[in-house]
């Protein structure tokens, strides 16, 4: 027996922490079946029946059908019904687009998600005998080509979609935000930012953004390339010079960190659990981690690295003379606009979404961790309408030329899910480019979605869990918000 998720799907999410994925559910476009029989051969029919008590929700019912047609699941089944970012709260649930396979012992489906603009194939095999499932897989895979994409929609009919899409979530609890032609057609804001106060969320609200952050990063970095301070293909011991691993300091480019080929690792872990309160500067960091070994030569393949961007933060230090926190706020949020948007939630003038995550049926805090001072890894807070800005402040050349923002959009390097310039998500959102970046960890997730090189903006922020919910919304939204 066998149950998978397909490796690169479920890693991604897990580097993304803290800085990147039912009926009620209406919004789903009706596909036609394809190949299937009136009376479907014996492994369609399991197919249809799994799927019918999956989407079903009811635990007891779930766990009846295993136990009697799928006695060879191992625990892995759970994370199919189970709560945060598994997959059927994540999905909502999955619908039948189209048979490929139907035979008495095999069917192959291509199934969509309820909750997102996600198709999967979901493989059924029986045993021998016929009488039981001996393996059954649900993998991702793209948008068939026989199924048509997303409509482009007009303004007011797009609202109508958000507003069905929110109410078939449920529990979404953030903000949105959608400009089209540098105006705002779309803003809602839902559910509490603090929940012991009942203080709701609005529309002026900071929440935590995850490695949403990592663009502020890659933009100072630019900053400071295009100022002839630093050199992207130059090792970063030529900067750093007392950096602990010398070896890989003068091994490891700038170029590389940016794209997550340098082989630098990622920091979340026991140690930084245990001291998180003490890591509030990049040099904090790498006094930490610095001494470790890289996972694999620098250059030789691509691995999400939240350490990496940290190292980055603290070569923006040393080349420009100021704390990565002050860095950011002269030379980015302040000249874009940004006036909610910031590091330390400690000190915010607005108070900051409080994060939550599914502990069993309720909503308890996020894991201290989490809530920490952000780096430049992640963790910056931020509102919609600030990240508008910073979107606006990209596309207009306020912050670096418009020949480097087209370098940072242009695919370096192909990551677990996009391609990835430096420091943004390049997509396609439909028959148009998409840009930004998402991220999330417990209790925060969003995306920032630059469409068309700037005719829309689709910013999403959210502080409740389950993870992946703002991601996948934003991805919705792109995808029908209309361009020319």
């Amino acid at each position: 027996m066998q149950l998978s998720m397909t490796p690169c799907h479920r890693q991604s999410k897990t580097r993304r922490w803290l800085f990147r994925l039912p009926a009620v559910a209406l919004m789903v476009v009706a596909f036609p079946t394809v190949g299937l029989a009136t009376e479907p051969l014996a492994a369609q029919a399991m197919a249809v029946r799994y799927l019918d008590v999956f989407n079903a929700g009811d635990r007891t019912a779930y766990d009846a059908f295993v136990a009697s047609h799928w006695p060879g699941a191992d625990a892995g089944h759970d994370e199919f019904i189970g709560n945060d970012d598994r997959s059927r709260v994540q999905s909502g649930g999955y619908d039948l687009v189209k048979v490929e396979i139907a035979s008495q012992l095999d069917a192959v489906d291509v199934v969509k998600a309820r909750l997102a603009d996600e198709y999967f194939r979901l493989e059924v095999h029986l045993r021998a005998d016929g009488e039981a499932i001996d393996r059954l897989t649900l993998l991702p895979i793209d948008r068939p080509a026989d199924v048509p994409a997303p409509t482009r929609l007009g303004v007011a009919q797009l609202g109508r979609e958000i507003d069905q899409q929110l109410a078939a979530m449920g529990d979404f609890s953030g903000a949105v935000l959608v400009a089209v032609d540098g105006r705002k057609v779309y803003q809602k804001a839902s559910g509490y930012a603090d929940r012991n106060s009942l203080t709701p969320n609005s529309l002026e609200t900071p929440f935590r953004m995850a490695s949403m952050g990592k663009m502020f990063t890659a933009v100072g970095v630019m900053q400071l390339v295009e100022a002839g301070k630093l050199e992207m293909d130059a090792p970063i011991g030529r900067y750093l010079t007392d950096y602990p691993n010398a070896e890989f300091a003068n091994t490891v480019t700038i170029r590389q960190l940016l794209t997550h080929t340098g082989g630098a690792g990622d920091f979340m872990s026991r140690m930084w659990a245990e001291n998180y309160e003490t890591l509030r500067t990049p040099s904090d960091y790498v006094a930490m981690f610095g001494a470790r070994a890289p996972q694999f030569a620098p250059g030789s393949r691509f691995s999400y690295a939240n350490y990496g961007y940290v190292v980055l933060g603290r070569l923006i230090e040393v080349a420009s003379g100021q704390a990565y926190v002050n860095y950011l706020q002269d030379r980015i949020f302040g000249p874009a606009g940004m006036t909610h948007s910031g590091l330390d939630a400690a000190i915010s003038s607005t108070p900051v979404a409080t994060t939550y995550v599914m502990s069993g049926e309720t909503l308890e805090r996020s894991p201290p961790p989490f809530d920490g001072v952000g780096s430049p890894a992640g963790t910056a807070f931020s509102t919609v309408g600030d990240m508008l800005k910073f979107a606006e402040a990209l596309t207009s050349s306020q912050l670096l030329s418009r020949q480097t923002v087209d370098e940072m959009w242009t695919p370096q390097v192909h990551g677990d899910e996009t391609d990835l310039g430096f420091g943004f998500q390049i997509r396609a959102a439909g028959d148009v480019s998409d840009v930004g970046h998402d991220g999330g960890g417990p209790g925060q997730n969003g995306t920032l979605r630059i469409i068309g090189r700037g005719q829309a903006v689709v910013v999403v922020l959210t502080n409740v869990a389950p993870m992946w919910r703002g991601d996948k919304l934003g991805a919705f939204i792109a995808n029908r918000v209309p361009v020319h």
